[in-house]
């Protein structure tokens, strides 16, 4: 027989067999076939089987029928099959289809049970993953049958499934619950105590992994850790970052504590407090531990010399100004010092620390009060409405001044520095030299009346020699000091006045006479300049001989004549230079005679025996000396010789 009705009459017989076992296993179980081989012998061997679409309890019968194997099935097993296996260990083959249908078996006493797959229960506890981070993932791993539940308090995740499922999310959760999958880092601004205390609180709760990075200008932290720590830490940290009132005192050395005051409320919150103290120089603060440290390295910053040193000026308004820098010397730091002191402005500058000048400002505001002192005074001579005007501008802000015209008198009540000021000005103003007197016109007018006048006009008492006489021409057009006026008058008549003891006393000028002896100019010369400078009554004379002008005048001429001639007669105004013929001596004999009477500024500057000259460079007396020389010296003294020529023609050599 062929192969082919072999092979045909073989799947009539399995046709027939499974039959027959699908019946059995309709009711719950396959009834064993004779001479079955052991399950694990024939589950090794290869097999090929063809599903399409077939109900998963055929697809078990039929293994069944093919391998010989008894076989007990579930009721509630149930599914679909559509796979092809190609030579595949039966067992494998039964494994696969069970696992689509999420089914199962096992093998005991020769005989393979299947059944449904149980739903196990089973606690994942998380080492690094957060377990609420987990669960989204979880929705698509869990079987439809299956379920899971989260506890935050032990990072654990309960699962409800199948075996197969569970050890899929198991191995899920061991591959993501890893150190480097659930390292995460986050910054966090510390806003109430500095960021080193809280990497020194936060180290102890750092996992292996987990690090910190700070910034320490900013204030914030850099947390890398582990996302199961990650969230105890943070809980810490909220925790410790919380607002608590701390109070510190800051005592200045330098700055000004309620200067500095504007510049820290940048720094504050609505619940922290600040007060000064300014007796002491101190900042009272009630802040979180970060503020007091930012503003703490804020002041350290601020007071210091470098920063604080600066300079002011004060204006002294009572005192004596040097009164009141003796005082400020006192209370200078080391650091201080006064570096201008402006009498007339009644002012000095300082420079110190911010701080010691505030006690500075205090210590003058305490010591340069108003002390009043009441003086009269009564005015001889000076305008008192002049004199008024001056005073106004001395007098302090409280100062008083009341004047009564009818005594030529004034009263003051004022500081006493001011008031000493006020006796300088009435020393320097209230005296004859600075008397007006109101324009006038004499015409030929008596010199005795008008002096007369004068002296009633200033209130000051006149006495006039009986010589005293003369006429007076005189206009003025505006008011002049009463004693230029006075001079000019007596000038005309030539007479003079004294002032002793308030009293004027008018005399005649009296004559004086001196000699006047010149060393480098020729008397001769300057006399006709001299007699210009002399009054009526003056006179001079000339002494040739000794080089000397004798002047008779008025002092004050003679005054104006000694400068005249002082002035002229030097080496500068008077070296000049001058020709000399020599007629009857040698040239170098009158020379040699000359250089003995030039002075020490002359010299013999040219010599011409050619001409029988020479030129003396001298002062203008000397040159005159040297020409007296020389006109005794060159004379004619006749000598007699007798020549007899032998080959000359005498009248030619004649």
């Amino acid at each position: 027989m062929s192969e082919d009705f072999w092979k045909s009459c073989k799947l009539k017989y399995l046709i027939v067999i499974t039959f027959l076992v699908l019946a059995g296993l309709a009711g719950g179980l396959v009834v064993s076939l004779p001479c079955r081989a052991e399950i694990s012998s024939l589950g090794e061997k290869p097999v090929t089987m063809d599903f399409r679409d077939t109900d998963l309890k055929d697809a078990i019968g039929m293994l069944s029928v093919m391998t010989g194997w008894n076989m007990v099935v579930d009721k509630d097993v149930e599914g679909k099959v559509n796979v092809r296996f190609q030579d595949v260990p039966a067992l494998q083959i039964l494994s696969k289809i069970l696992e689509i249908n999420e089914c199962q078996y096992e093998i005991e006493d020769n005989i393979i049970k299947v059944s449904r797959m149980p739903i196990i229960t089973q606690s994942l506890p998380l080492e690094y993953a957060l377990v609420s981070s987990v669960a989204p993932y979880l929705d698509a791993l869990i079987s439809s049958e299956g379920s899971f539940q989260l506890d935050e308090a032990t990072n654990t995740i309960v699962v409800s499934d199948k075996k197969k499922n569970l050890e899929k999310i198991a191995v899920f959760l061991q591959q993501i619950d890893t150190p480097a999958k659930q390292l995460q880092s986050k910054s966090f601004t510390i806003k109430f105590i500095p960021v080193d205390s809280v990497v020194f609180l936060l180290e102890d709760y750092l996992s292996a992994e987990g690090k910190i990075e700070v910034d320490p200008l900013a204030n914030t932290l850099l947390l890398t850790e582990t996302s199961r720590n990650f969230v105890q830490l943070e809980k810490l940290l909220l925790n410790i970052d919380v607002y608590r009132a701390i109070e510190e005192m800051f005592t200045l050395r330098y700055a000004l504590a309620s200067s500095v005051v504007p510049l820290l409320e940048n720094y504050l919150g609505p619940e922290d407090k600040l007060q000064v103290n300014e007796q002491t120089n101190e900042i009272i603060l009630s802040s979180d531990l970060y503020t007091l440290k930012k503003i703490g390295a804020l002041l350290d910053s601020l007071d210091t010399p470098a920063k604080q040193l600066q300079s002011k000026s004060f204006t002294v308004k009572y005192l004596y100004l040097e009164e009141l820098a003796s005082m400020v010397e006192e209370n200078l730091s080391s650091l201080g010092e006064i570096i201008e002191r402006n009498q007339a402005r009644s002012m000095f500058v300082v420079k110190d620390t911010s701080y010691n000048l505030s006690k500075i400002e205090k210590l003058i505001k305490e010591a340069d009060i108003f002390i009043p002192v009441k003086k009269t005074y009564e005015i001889k001579f000076a305008p008192l409405s002049s004199l008024a005007e001056q005073i106004e501008d001395i007098l302090s802000d409280k100062g008083t001044l009341e004047i009564k015209e009818e005594t030529f008198r004034f009263t003051v009540i004022d500081v006493k520095k001011n008031l000493d000021r006020i006796d300088t000005l009435v020393k320097k103003e209230d005296i004859l030299q600075r008397q007006l007197i109101s324009p006038v016109q004499f015409e030929e007018e008596s010199l005795r009346n008008v002096l007369n006048l004068l002296s009633d006009e200033v209130r000051i008492n006149m006495f006039i020699s009986p010589e005293v006489k003369g006429k007076v021409t005189l206009r003025l057009g505006k008011p002049i000091p009463f004693l230029d006026a006075l001079e000019a008058i007596l000038t005309q008549n030539y007479c003079q006045y004294e002032i002793e003891d308030n009293i004027i006393t008018i005399s005649k000028m009296p004559v004086f006479s001196q000699s006047f002896s010149l060393q480098y100019a020729l008397a001769s010369t300057l006399t006709p300049s001299i007699d210009t400078f002399l009054s009526a009554q003056g006179n001079s004379y000339l002494d040739e001989a000794t080089n000397t002008i004798i002047v008779s005048d008025k002092e004050a001429k003679i005054e104006e004549i000694a400068a005249f001639i002082a002035e002229l007669d030097t080496p500068a105004k008077q070296l000049q230079s001058k020709s000399f013929t020599v007629k009857y001596l040698y040239l170098e004999e009158l020379a040699s005679m000359l250089e003995e009477n030039l002075s020490s500024l002359g010299e013999i500057i040219e010599r011409n025996e050619a001409r029988s000259m020479f030129v003396v460079k001298d002062t203008s007396y000397n040159l005159s000396k040297i020409e007296k020389v020389i006109k005794q010296a060159d004379i004619f003294i006749p000598l007699k010789k007798t020549y007899e020529i032998k080959f000359a023609p005498l009248s030619s050599l004649a």
